[in-house]
């Protein structure tokens, strides 16, 4: 039977070479298929010759008639988007065609701008809406209300309580917020990763029950100045709140051991912990700590006052804790050289350690320390009074400059030793203007190309040159690499205090900001 052909075909003008001279002619159709006449590929040498030959469904036309962009696949079409500069430009981009839109929504609405009072106007009616194109309310993943902390109530959060997947929540300085406030936010919010209510002195262990009841995968919070919080409530977030990465509880005051010691037997992704001003908390938590974060990567725990050397003297033998990169013991005063040295031995891998106001240590954790080798960065000696010229110029200081040539930060403010020596403070760094007379007569910081210079300036004396032990670790897999750059940024380190000793220096101990730029932004 002769094969019916389509009438929008070409039939072939020549003869077929078939055996039987009974066959049909050949259709352009029988040596190729479907595919052979798509958009995207080559001519067929028996296909068309072109779309226009064709009889095409009005479907089809339309298809061919949209814009080259607009047939991206979504991943291109975001990628694009996301690099356009400012909010303006994006909203702009939804209203070109239903594709943009869907495709510019997402980037738009994720971290929805309340910088003003009249954004965060837009913003709820936006999210109130029963009838919009868009969920609004369901797009919302970062919320930032710090901006316009003095004006946050809890009226004003009641519009975000249907947002329900927010992963970063910023309260930062709503003072104005209660617990009311904050449970109606974090009630339902299983997604949130990082909370910050820095600053909220009316929020009690009502809001973190919550937070532990509601929030199972958060990774961070910060509640500084929480002064009501208390371990009733810590403790029951630590059980239940088992990926918790950074913890910030800076001047908590009412925060003793037994929180502490449940978040490290139940929190072992733990990577930086600040205990700032906790000044019930003692030996027992940073043991515990230590012992069971074996990828703690920062201890904060200035002004932390009971804190002695058997925090550290009791830590198991015989192990390594090779992430600690960042110590922080601020006028932890009841330290003396054996836990340092204690600490040196556990933690080989220290890049910044701050001793500032440990005013028991002497010469002897200066060498200690000079162990560290090439991975220090960052020390901080200040009122340190035991460090005495010995330490300058045979021991101690001029060890600690060469045997750790990444150092690039060197303070020994009020230590007379070198305060004192006008050939020594030439290498210094200015002090901040704001600073009195007073401290800026004993203020001794010695940082970036200071340090190299004086550096040399002691070697170039060739009394001062001396025999020390070498360096325990200075062959082990060469510069900390990423995991250097990955020393995180949760938080910032803390100030020496308000008194006349205390420099108010820039402290570099800890790099990077806050978490949740939300945290973080």
């Amino acid at each position: 039977m002769t094969r019916p052909r389509p009438s929008m075909l070409v039939v072939s003008e020549s003869t077929s070479v078939s055996s039987s001279s009974s066959s049909p002619e050949r259709a352009v159709y029988d040596d190729t298929d479907f595919f052979t006449a798509q958009r995207n590929d080559s001519q067929s040498s028996l296909g068309v010759a072109s779309l226009g030959d064709m009889t095409m469904s009005s479907s089809l036309a339309d298809e061919h008639r949209i814009s080259p962009i607009s047939r991206l696949p979504p991943e291109l079409l975001i990628y694009s988007f996301s690099k356009l500069g400012s909010s303006a430009d994006l909203r702009n981009c939804m209203l070109v065609s239903k594709t943009w839109s869907r495709n510019c929504v997402d980037l738009l609405w994720h971290r929805p701008l309340c910088n003003t009072w009249p954004n965060l106007l837009n913003v709820v009616s936006s999210v109130r809406k029963e009838d919009g194109y868009y969920p609004y309310f369901a797009l919302v993943k970062r919320l930032n209300l710090s901006n316009l902390s003095d004006q946050i109530s809890d009226g004003t959060v009641q519009p975000f309580v249907h947002c329900k997947r927010i992963e970063r929540l910023t309260l930062t300085g709503c003072t104005k917020l209660t617990d009311h406030g904050v449970v109606s936010l974090v009630t339902g919010s299983n997604s949130l990763l990082a909370l910050d209510i820095t600053g909220l002195d009316a929020v009690t262990d009502h809001t973190l029950n919550a937070v532990a009841e509601h929030c199972h995968r958060l990774q961070g919070l910060n509640i500084t100045d929480c002064s009501k919080v208390t371990d009733e409530s810590l403790s029951s977030m630590a059980k239940n709140c088992r990926y918790l990465k950074r913890l910030k509880l800076n001047n908590c005051s009412l925060v003793t051991d037994e929180s502490i010691t449940s978040v490290a037997r139940h929190c072992p992704s733990m990577l930086e912990i600040d205990l700032h001003n906790c000044r019930q908390i003692t030996d027992e938590s940073i043991t515990a700590l230590i012992s069971h974060g074996k990828q703690l990567r920062e201890l904060r725990v200035a002004h932390c006052s009971l804190i002695t050397d058997q925090a550290f003297l009791e830590l198991p033998k015989h192990l390594a804790f090779d992430s600690l990169r960042i110590l922080d013991l601020t006028a932890c005063s009841q330290l003396h050289d054996e836990a340092v040295e204690k600490i040196v031995d556990t933690s080989p891998r220290l890049r910044n350690l701050v001793l500032a106001k440990c005013k028991e240590i002497t010469d002897r954790s200066v060498l200690a320390i000079t162990k560290l080798g090439k991975n220090l960065h960052y020390i901080h000696l200040g009122h340190c009074a035991h460090i005495s010229d010995s330490a300058v110029i045979q021991l101690g200081i001029h060890a600690l400059l060469n045997q750790c040539p990444k150092l690039t930060h060197l303070s020994l403010t009020g230590v007379q030793a070198f305060f004192l020596r006008e050939d020594l403070i030439t290498y210094c760094r200015e002090a901040p203007p704001e600073f009195t007379d007073h401290q800026r007569n004993m203020f001794c910081v010695f940082s970036g190309e200071g340090v190299n210079r004086l550096r040399n300036y002691l070697n170039e004396d060739p009394q001062s040159l001396y025999d020390t032990e070498g360096t325990m670790y200075d062959d082990r897999d060469g510069e900390d690499g990423d995991a250097d750059q990955q020393v995180t940024g949760l938080m910032n380190a803390t100030g020496l205090g308000a008194d006349d000793d205390d420099m108010n220096e820039e402290d570099e101990a800890g790099e990077g900001s806050q978490y949740g730029g939300e945290a973080d932004g």
